[in-house]
């Protein structure tokens, strides 16, 4: 029963109090949100982002909120080594782990794959898939000991072939069929620990604007979106009490906040042309993207044929 109820989100969210969080990816938007509003609840955080600052800061304001404890940890998590320094640093300052939230990302910024760069590509996919499966990996041990949660921040792009987001869509897919398997492994095992996928729509915050909002702005922007897709979008604290709130209720996957808005890609998804349609038909692309295109590829061949 309690695993229909959860299947369902039917069940009563568990309390944060007392438990022992880490979150990856809360200097701004909706991870800050987030965890201002674990220490709310009485969590204890171990908080990761690149900025030293910004995290002292989130951690005066935790600390103010009610969070018993709040300790932080500055980090590039694309350094491969970088997952196991943050669990070493998390058991010096915690007995066990109760929860790993997941949310840092590298923005791709809207563009043809044909003129994606070696450095995108491999930022894209150091952060945002291989550093991801470090960090899942190396948290299995200690959520296994205590049934915890892991808490992964998808994306609703993934569900609707947007040209532009090639790359995105990739990395984020792939981190989505990676829990996918790992979540059937965990139920062979009769393991207690739960893995949530939060699949959610566009959030104001700053990085969204500067990837996608910004060019919806621009006169010169190679691919846009209309301005009702960006006033659309979630905010960052409807956005990361709905990601809280989710891993609390321990339910596989949730769509959020805007629940219309998160399921759609997925509804779409079992429409394939319907899809390609709706996709083709939402960014405003102009000639010069064609062009650019084209540039690219023929370039590309030259580069090939001489080498």
């Amino acid at each position: 029963m309690e695993r229909v109820k959860r299947w369902l989100g039917l069940q009563k969210p568990e309390s944060w109090a007392g438990k022992r969080v880490i979150f990856c990816g809360c200097s701004q938007g909706l991870g800050r949100e987030a965890v201002l509003y674990l220490a709310k609840q009485g969590a204890n955080l171990l908080l990761v982002s690149r900025s030293e600052n910004a995290l002292k800061e989130l951690s005066k304001e935790c600390l103010a909120l009610g969070a018993p404890t709040v300790h932080i940890h500055p980090a590039d998590l694309s350094s491969p080594a970088s997952s196991t320094t943050l669990y070493r640093t998390a058991t010096k300052h915690f007995i066990q782990i109760d929860a790993v939230f997941l949310n840092h990302l590298n923005v791709c910024p809207p563009t043809f794959a044909a003129v994606n760069t070696d450095e995108e590509i491999r930022l894209a996919i150091d952060l945002n898939l291989t550093s991801m499966i470090h960090l899942v990996r190396d948290a299995l041990p200690f959520l296994e000991e205590t049934g915890g949660m892991l808490v992964y921040s998808a994306s609703a792009s993934t569900q609707l072939p947007l040209p532009g987001l090639s790359l995105y869509r990739a990395v984020k897919s792939a981190m989505e069929a990676y829990l996918s398997s790992l979540h059937q492994e965990l139920t062979l095992l009769s393991s207690p620990l739960t893995l949530t996928s939060c699949i959610i729509g566009g959030v104001q915050t700053e990085s969204f604007h500067r990837g996608i909002g910004s060019i919806a702005k621009s006169q010169n922007a190679l691919i846009k979106f209309p301005e009702f897709a960006i006033k659309s979008a979630a905010s960052p604290v409807s956005a990361g009490k709905f990601l809280v709130d989710s891993g609390a209720k321990r339910v596989r996957y949730a769509y959020g906040p805007d629940y219309v808005a998160a399921s759609s890609g997925e509804v779409l998804h079992y429409l394939p042309s319907v899809a390609g349609w709706v996709a083709r038909s939402l960014p405003i692309i102009s000639q010069e993207v064609y062009r650019k295109v084209r540039e690219a590829l023929g370039e590309a061949r030259r580069r090939l044929s001489d080498s």
